[in-house]
C-alpha cells in the first residue's frame, strides 16, 4: 500500500488522476470480493484468503507502474540532483510533517475500534457493529478521494503562479460539488438505513444511530470541500501537522470520556463532534489568513432541496419486500432532488454532466 501511494503522487502530478483512483478504488475492491467468494465456498482455506488479501494492492502497483513508466517522464536517475541535495531540508521536514499528519488523522480515525472493544458495553459485538456503519459511511469518501486527486495538482500549479482567485474558485467548486454528492449520499443512506439494519439482522442492533450520526459528520466534512488540499499544496503546510494535532487532543479524549459514558452511539458522538472541529479549524485559517469563504446562497438552496426530498419520501409507507422499498425510495429520491438541483443550478459542472447525458439521450 506505501509503494501504492508513493507511485501514486506521481501519477497525480503526471495529470493520471482518474487511472489512479481506478487502481486505487476499483481493482482492490474486484479482488476483495472474489476472494470473499471463493473463500465462502471452500475454494481457499483461511491462510490462503489472508496472504492473498495482504497482497490485494500489487496488481495496481504493477499497472501502475507500467503507466507511469509509459508517460516518459517517470525515471530513476542514480545520482542525486543538485535540486534535492540544495533542498534536502526542506523536503526531509516536509515529509515528516506530512507523515506526522497522515498518522494523527488515521489515529483519531481508528482509535474508537480499540476503545470500544476495550470499554463498549458489549464489547466486540459493538465493534462489530461500529466497524460495519464505518464502512457504510466510508462510501461516501469515494467521490471526495477522486476530487483531492484531480484538484491536488491543479492547487499545486496555482499556488505556484500566485493564483489566488483560481484556488478560491476551486474551492468554491469542490464545497458546491461535494456538498451535492454528499446530500445525495447520506440522504440515501438516511432512508434506507432501515432495510439495512434489517437485513443486517439483530445482532447489529444500534447500528441505525450510529450509520446516521456518523454519516451526518462525514456530510460536514465534505460541505467544506478541498480546506485540506489547499492548505497542504500551500507554504503553510505545516497547519496541516497542527490541525491534526489538535484534533488528536480533541478526538482522542472525547472518545474515551463518551464511549465511556455512552458506549456505542459515544463512539457516534464523538466522530461527529470531532470532524465538525477539524474542519472548522482549517475554515478559520483559510478565511482569517487568504479571506477564502466558499460559501453562498446555492450551498444553502442543495441543503433545502435535500431536507426537502427527503423528507417527502421518508413519510410514504414501507414496503414489505425490503428490495422492492430499497428500489422505490432511492428512486423517488433521485426524481426529485436531481431535477430540484439541475433547475436551480446549484452546480454548473453537474448541470454540465446533466446536459451531456441528456444530449446523448436525445440523439438516441
Amino acid at each position: 500500500m506505501l509503494i501504492f501511494m508513493w507511485l501514486e503522487s506521481f501519477g497525480w502530478s503526471f495529470r493520471k488522476s482518474i487511472t489512479t483512483n481506478t487502481l486505487r478504488e476499483l481493482i482492490p475492491r474486484i479482488f476483495f470480493t472474489v476472494l470473499l467468494i471463493l473463500f465462502s465456498y471452500h475454494f481457499l482455506d483461511t491462510n490462503s484468503f489472508v496472504f492473498l488479501f495482504s497482497i490485494s494492492y500489487l496488481l495496481p502497483v504493477i499497472i501502475l507502474f507500467i503507466v507511469l513508466r509509459k508517460t516518459g517522464e517517470f525515471q530513476f536517475n542514480s545520482q542525486i540532483s543538485p535540486v534535492t541535495y540544495r533542498l534536502r531540508g526542506k523536503l526531509t521536514s516536509f515529509g515528516i510533517f506530512v507523515f506526522g499528519a497522515q498518522f494523527l488523522n488515521l489515529l483519531c480515525r481508528t482509535i474508537d475500534t480499540f476503545l470500544l472493544a476495550s470499554l463498549g458495553d458489549r464489547g466486540l459485538t459493538d465493534t462489530a457493529v461500529f466497524t460495519i456503519a464505518t464502512y457504510i459511511v466510508t462510501l461516501m469518501e469515494v467521490p471526495q478521494r477522486s476530487m483531492n486527486a484531480v484538484s491536488i495538482p491543479v492547487l499545486a500549479e496555482s499556488w505556484k503562479n500566485k493564483d489566488l482567485a483560481g484556488i478560491k474558485s476551486i474551492y468554491s467548486k469542490s464545497v458546491a460539488n461535494l456538498l451535492v454528492i454528499g446530500l445525495v449520499m447520506f440522504s440515501l443512506i438516511f432512508l434506507n438505513i432501515h432495510n439495512i439494519a434489517f437485513y443486517l439482522g439483530d445482532k447489529y442492533s444500534g447500528i441505525t444511530a450510529v450509520v446516521l450520526f456518523m454519516g451526518l459528520g462525514k456530510l460536514i466534512d465534505l460541505g467544506t470541500g478541498a480546506n485540506s488540499q489547499i492548505i497542504t499544496t500551500s507554504s503553510f503546510w505545516k497547519i496541516d501537522f497542527f490541525t491534526n494535532v489538535v484534533y488528536s487532543l480533541v478526538a482522542l479524549p472525547l472518545n474515551y470520556f463518551l464511549i465511556s459514558h455512552f458506549g456505542l452511539m459515544g463512539a457516534a458522538y464523538s466522530t461527529l463532534i470531532s470532524l465538525t472541529f477539524y474542519n472548522l479549524l482549517r475554515f478559520g485559517f483559510l478565511y482569517f489568513k487568504f479571506g477564502m469563504q466558499p460559501y453562498n446562497r446555492k450551498n444553502l438552496i442543495a441543503v433545502l432541496v435535500g431536507v426537502i426530498a427527503t423528507s417527502l419520501v421518508y413519510f410514504i409507507p414501507r414496503v414489505e419486500n425490503f428490495y422492492i422499498d430499497t428500489a422505490m425510495r432511492t428512486a423517488l429520491f433521485i426524481g426529485l432532488f436531481v431535477p430540484g438541483i439541475y433547475f436551480l443550478k446549484v452546480s454548473n459542472e453537474i448541470n454540465q454532466e446533466i446536459d451531456k447525458y441528456l444530449r446523448k439521450l436525445r440523439v438516441k
